[in-house]
């Protein structure tokens, strides 16, 4: 397998790397890592091809993003997708309010990648229960 060869994600015109980045482990969710193990993982997925990343705000508070987008800051924004979580808040909040959150979890969740350029959304709802 190619790692850097892309496939359409369903009917959409999105395309994405064979194998993506799960940055979970750049949030320090199962062992601490510095900064410099943080890039050199991400530098080390670059050079196998990898061109999709997926993180969350959850992953480390933040921290994943963070890391992402310092690593990815130098590599051209057409070159890779990033994707990451919206509309899940850190805090439990009344049903009623998780309509106006989307907006706010999305701007705050994108912020820390400084390479935005939100050009596709794509978003899947597992559970209306709180809508």
């Amino acid at each position: 397998m190619d790692a850097a060869n892309k496939r359409p994600v369903g009917t959409t015109t999105l395309g994405l790397s064979q194998m993506g980045f799960g940055a979970v482990p750049l949030g320090n969710l199962f062992t601490p890592l510095s900064e410099k193990e943080a890039f050199e993982t991400i530098q080390a997925a670059l050079a196998a091809g990898i061109r999709y990343f997926d993180t969350a705000p959850f992953y480390g508070h933040g921290l994943s993003e963070h890391r992402l987008s310092t690593a990815l800051r130098a590599v051209p924004r057409d070159d890779f997708t990033l994707s990451t979580k919206v509309g899940r808040q850190q805090s439990r909040a009344p049903p009623k309010q998780c309509l106006f959150f989307l907006p706010v979890s999305c701007s705050c969740s994108l912020c820390p990648a400084h390479t935005i350029s939100l050009s596709k959304l794509l978003a899947t709802v597992s559970s209306c229960d709180a809508i």
